[in-house]
């Protein structure tokens, strides 16, 4: 897009054409149409009058400061304008108002201005900003009385307005105005106590020269400006007896509510000392329950020790006497002194107990002693001179160590591998592992737990002599 270059008349102002106020719409990104904008934006651009504008009828803001404008013109036609700057202009009189009746807020600072005026149709005005401008008595702002029902902003600074005796009631019939900038004149320094004086006239006011105003500054302007120095004394004093009651009532707020904490704290601490000590309980209530279930157990334990010990002592007699029925049989009597272990039928079974009390007697016997009548038994220490009967049986399953001699089962590296393949045969069975070794070698008289703790012991062995990570393997020969 082609800048357009504006145009001057004979005093180098630039003159407002259609073209140039068109271009600076699309400058700023506004429709070329001008039915359709809102907002013209013509501030800075040096223009000496205002004109040609007639087809902007939609505008709401115009931006006009910052330019050469001696008189307001050429916008009665823009009646929905809320917004009219013209701050930084050469204006000298306040004409051309008249219909602009929805104007929100006007500025005319920095201008040349001696009298409000062409302001009663602005029924919608809330700010006037009109500082730095040649207004210098109150006669010259009794035109704002007609819009003293909508004014909340009003600024009126760094103009020449001195004091008089209206100024101060005429101040006072802006009932709506909250916000007063008035510094920069010379009243200000001609009124005694001016920002007491003007806080107690205006009831509204919630500013004043751009510094707010609290609660208890205007008690304090407002009792003054009712009985002077005095009546603002005993307002300060009772402010202060207001505000030590006050907090005094705050502290006693607090420190309710600080004792309500501290009692639900109280309470707090209370139920969970409560809580723990109720766990307590229950935790002992456990532990003797646990204790009672352990002693219950270790009751039953002995009584099944003790039920299998009595269970193991009647096969044990049982055993003793079909020994005692054997030797009889054969004219001899069981010694008075048999050799009995108090613990061996706690490991061994009957049969293999029976082996091992013969054994003991020097003799070898099968592990299984189920017919003693069918069994032969050798000569032994009879009582009569009679022979002995031959038995049915061979005498290689039941002799004496002095006539025959079994050959002596070695434990070796051997016997070793051949009990290793068995347990992998069997799945580790050692019953039948046991049954097919008794097979292989018929000298080898260790019972199944005989085995199984050798085993062990020889398992033992090499876990102890393969190195681990750590320490140095140890070697040592089984017991």
């Amino acid at each position: 897009m082609r800048k357009s270059v504006p145009t001057k008349d004979e005093h180098g102002d630039v003159i407002m054409t259609k073209r140039y106020v068109q271009a600076l719409c699309e400058e700023e990104d506004q429709y070329s149409n001008p039915a359709f904008n809102t907002k013209l934006y013509l501030n800075s651009k040096a223009f000496g009058k205002i004109e040609n504008l007639d087809e902007y009828t939609a505008v709401e803001g115009l931006w006009l400061q910052c330019n050469f404008i001696k008189k307001i013109e050429g916008i009665s036609h823009m009646l929905q304008l809320k917004f009219l700057f013209l701050q930084n202009n050469m204006i000298r009189s306040m004409e051309g108002l008249e219909s602009l009746s929805q104007l929100v807020r006007l500025d005319l600072s920095d201008n040349r201005i001696r009298k409000v005026e062409c302001v009663s149709a602005l029924h919608e005005l809330k700010d006037l900003i009109m500082a730095n401008n040649e207004l210098s008595h109150t006669e010259d702002l009794v035109e704002l009385r007609a819009v003293a029902g909508s004014l909340t902003f009003l600024n009126v600074s760094r103009n020449l307005i001195e004091l008089d005796e209206r100024l101060l009631p005429f101040l006072g019939e802006f009932v709506h105005l909250a916000s007063l900038e008035f510094q920069g004149n010379p009243a200000v320094n001609q009124i005694r106590y001016y920002r007491k004086k003007l806080i107690g006239t205006l009831e509204q006011i919630s500013y004043l020269d751009n510094k707010s105003i609290s609660g208890s500054e205007r008690r304090f302007a407002e009792a003054f400006v009712k009985g002077g120095q005095q009546a603002e004394d005993a307002e300060r004093a009772k402010y202060t007896t207001e505000q030590q009651a006050k907090r005094n009532q705050e502290k006693e707020s607090q420190r309710g509510y600080y004792m309500k904490v501290n009692e639900r704290m109280k309470r707090a601490v209370a139920q969970m000392r409560a809580e723990c000590q109720d766990e307590k309980i229950r935790a002992l209530q456990r532990k003797e329950e646990l204790t009672k279930r352990k002693t219950i157990f270790h009751n039953i334990g002995l009584e099944n020790r003790r039920g299998c010990r009595e269970r193991n002592e009647l096969k044990l007699k049982k055993v003793v006497k079909d020994l005692a029925r054997l030797y009889e049989q054969f004219g001899a009597n069981l010694p008075e002194n048999y050799p009995l272990s108090r613990y061996s039928y706690l490991v061994l079974s009957p049969d293999e107990y029976a082996s091992s009390i013969l054994k003991q007697e020097n003799m070898v016997v099968t592990p299984t002693i189920r017919k003693p009548a069918t069994m032969s038994v050798p000569p032994l220490t009879h009582q009569s001179s009679a022979p002995i009967p031959a038995s049915p049986l061979s005498r290689s399953s039941f002799s004496t160590g002095e006539d025959a001699k079994a050959p002596e089962f070695v434990w070796n590296k051997s016997i070793e591998g051949e009990i290793s393949r068995l347990l992998q045969k069997h799945a580790f069975d050692f019953a039948k592992v046991h049954q097919e070794l008794v097979k292989l070698h018929p000298e080898c008289g260790m019972t199944q737990g005989e085995l199984q703790r050798k085993w062990a012991a020889v398992e033992m062995q090499r876990y102890r002599a393969k190195p681990q990570p750590g320490r140095k393997a140890v070697t040592t020969k089984p017991k």
